[in-house]
């Protein structure tokens, strides 16, 4: 008989995602804790996770995927196009709830990399696209350099890019690439990039932006959803720019929700790699490469070598 599964909209987590460990609601502990339980939308990296583990379902086990259509960030990044070849029925929450159907990937941010490693980047879906859906404004598609920073992280501070090397490796970009790169910025962005003709992306809805993402010729981004979702569009070229290289020489095994480090695990599948700095790309396909922040930004060498690479 045929498995049918229903993958929830919202995950639970251990740590509430708007602060970070040790601060706020997360003052009393440094990672994900179990007894404290906070029950959000699969944000848009999750997401992209999660939908490789449901991949795996539907093709190792041949399951019958539903997923639960409800959040608005996952209407506003049109989930029900982007991963139609995943999901078989997108669903409303059920009122009387029984939970024997639902699926649980478990430790996703585990599962997802082992599943793509023991069975190939086939297992990771190919996004599916509406031209017609799109909303925006006409680029030189699959000839452009996207770039997504990341300044405004709740958590994981050290992620965090600071703004002047924001600015300055956009006027670097800029003066490389010229009307072929377009930045992304949150809205309340207010710096010197607002006087320089720049492109910007500047959109409410996320499907405009993944489709501007899933169509660029390379897409540079940090510890973000945009990164992961980069990863499985199969782009000729990515960069990540995430964790700083202390965190990764001076790593515990007290870290373990944040890297892979027991080699008697399944996290032993990839020891020395953070997992936010794994976004699961098809390396066959992608050219894909990865720069250690430091102090939350990049010496000059370093931003040579990122647009020698781009080039």
């Amino acid at each position: 008989m045929r498995e049918e599964i229903r993958i929830r909209s919202t995950q639970i987590l251990g740590i509430d995602p708007s602060y970070p460990p040790g601060q706020g609601t997360n003052k009393e502990t440094m990672g994900n804790d179990p007894r404290k339980q906070n029950q959000v939308p699969w944000r848009i990296g999750d997401l992209v996770s999660l939908m490789i583990c449901a991949n795996f379902k539907k093709i190792i086990h041949g399951s019958y995927i539903k997923f639960e259509y409800e959040d608005g960030i996952h209407k506003s990044m049109r989930a029900d196009i982007i991963y139609k070849n995943v999901v078989n029925e997108f669903i409303q929450k059920e009122k009387n709830e029984v939970f024997d159907d639902i699926y649980d990937p478990g430790l996703m941010w585990l599962a997802s990399p082992y599943y793509v490693k023991k069975y190939g980047y086939d297992i990771i879906p190919k996004l599916n696209w509406d031209k017609e859906l799109y909303e925006g404004e006409e680029l030189p598609w699959n000839d452009y350099v996207v770039f997504a920073p990341l300044m405004n992280a709740s958590y994981n501070l050290e992620r965090n890019m600071s703004l002047g090397f924001v600015e300055y490796l956009c006027d670097k970009l800029y003066d490389k690439f010229g009307e072929k790169f377009y930045i992304l910025l949150p809205p309340e962005y207010d710096g010197s990039l607002n006087s320089k003709n720049i492109n910007r992306v500047i959109s409410e809805k996320l499907y405009d932006i993944a489709y501007i993402i899933g169509h660029s010729k390379c897409f540079i981004g940090g510890d973000t959803g945009f990164s992961h979702l980069a990863g499985s569009s199969r782009l000729k070229k990515q960069i990540c720019i995430g964790w700083p290289k202390q965190r990764i020489e001076n790593f515990n095994y007290s870290d373990w929700p944040w890297f892979f480090v027991n080699a008697f695990s399944l996290q032993g599948q990839f020891m020395n790699q953070t997992w936010d700095m794994y976004p699961q790309v098809d390396k066959s396909i992608t050219d894909y490469h990865e720069f250690l922040l430091e102090n939350n930004s990049l010496n000059e060498k370093q931003i040579d070598k990122l647009i020698t690479i781009i080039e």
